[in-house]
């Protein structure tokens, strides 16, 4: 009978355990922008803005962060730990009128994002007392119960009430959504 000689041996050894599969590396939380429902301070229209750092689908912590923030990192124009490859996430996720300007002479950022702005209209029914417009939801104070099952297709399944958090690729699709006229009539009539 043949014989490997021992150093042969060894040498495949080491090459089938190289060929292994490895186990998968543990998955690291992410960094990701999102908001919430929740009014900050006592203007109608303002929501918080965050930075979620998220596990699994689960919101770990939150930094609240300012409008300008939200739209100069989504952009990719500031640094951002939820956007570390610095791409256009408004482009990325196709939501017009979102954008920012610099201007030449001060370097100051003129920017708007309308969706942001909106936001306050899937929460409220009728006028606000900051806007002559009216809000998109059933309740004067709440979305009805249909709006609520809408919106939880944002959320993540971790995530049970209205208010949020809303994060990542689900918070983008909000926000383009509701740029879409369709959408808008489907959650007013809450179907």
């Amino acid at each position: 009978m043949w014989l490997m000689p021992r150093a042969v041996f060894l040498f495949l050894v080491l090459i089938l355990s190289s060929a292994a599969p490895k186990p998968d590396a543990p998955i690291l939380a992410t960094y990701e922008f999102g908001f919430s429902l929740n009014l900050a301070g006592n203007n109608d229209k303002q929501y918080t803005l965050f930075i979620y750092k998220v596990h699994e689908g689960q919101v770990l912590e939150s930094t609240a962060i300012s409008e300008r923030t939200f739209i100069l990192q989504a952009m990719g124009l500031e640094a951002s730990r939820a956007n570390p490859a610095s791409i256009d996430l408004f482009k990325q996720y196709d939501i017009s009128e979102c954008d920012a300007r610099r201007d030449s002479l001060s370097s100051v950022y003129a920017y708007r994002c309308s969706p942001l702005n909106d936001l306050w209209r899937l929460r409220y029914g009728g006028a606000t007392s900051n806007t002559g417009s009216a809000g998109w939801a059933q309740e004067l104070n709440t979305p009805g119960i249909r709006q609520q099952i809408i919106l939880q297709a944002y959320r993540s399944d971790h995530e049970e009430h209205w208010l949020g958090p809303y994060f990542g690729a689900k918070a983008f699709a909000l926000l383009r959504d509701m740029q879409d006229p369709a959408w808008v009539s489907t959650y007013r009539d809450g179907r």
